[in-house]
């Protein structure tokens, strides 16, 4: 009788992942988010008539998107299916595919809508850069709490870190400036946001660790 590796166990605990993966998502609040983005935009329509009100809906249509998004990444079963042959990093790795994926979607979906109505095409590697960073920083938070605290579900947390995130911005936005429109300022403000970006990333790499694996020399 030829008995099962772990590879075999491995594959088909990944294929039983993949197919009940969906139903395991909180998508509601991401949904919430999409269909606040999209009123806002509606309600700001007749006003984006200029450079500066179209990157302002942008940015507030990124927040919004970021902090519904963010809950994708709860898994109130985390604790229980730690033990699974399949590595963390898959597991969390599938979340954030998704979570990049649709706030993606969406949030391009709606840069073109606005960008048809304002003069902000130009900006459109700025707002990602931007809204990349926004991402990086509620993942990695997220990451962290779950890595650092055994929080299954650190969405709200995440949430609450990134609107401290943008409560700190204007207050340094006097010597270092973010929230900038296209301009002189704006490659070293981006420059900031790439800096941001970098330092959740490196956080995020971290926390996707496996707790159980050594680094080598």
């Amino acid at each position: 009788m030829i008995v099962p590796g772990p590879g075999s166990a491995r594959r088909r605990t990944a294929g039983l992942l993949v197919a009940t993966f969906p139903r395991l998502l909180s998508w509601a609040p991401l949904a919430v988010a999409a269909v606040a983005s999209g009123l806002l935009v509606a309600w700001r329509w007749s006003s984006l008539t200029s450079q500066g009100s179209g990157l302002l809906v942008m940015r507030s249509v990124v927040l919004l998107l970021v902090l519904g998004g963010v809950f994708l990444l709860d898994d109130p079963s985390w604790s229980s299916t730690e033990s699974m042959p399949l590595p963390q990093r898959w597991r969390v790795g599938l979340r954030l595919a998704v979570l990049a994926l649709t706030t993606g979607v969406l949030a391009g979906s709606l840069w073109l809508l606005v960008a048809s109505r304002s003069l902000i095409g130009s900006a459109a590697g700025g707002v990602l850069l931007e809204g990349s960073a926004v991402l990086l920083v509620a993942a990695a938070i997220a990451l962290a709490l779950r890595r650092g605290w055994g929080l299954d579900e650190p969405a709200q947390a995440a949430g609450v870190g990134v609107l401290l995130l943008v409560l700190v911005v204007p207050v340094v936005e006097p010597r270092w400036p973010m929230l900038v429109a296209p301009g002189p300022d704006w490659g070293d403000a981006h420059r900031r946001w790439a800096g941001l970006a970098v330092a959740a990333a490196s956080v995020l790499v971290a926390s996707l660790r496996d707790p159980a694996s050594r680094w080598r020399p």
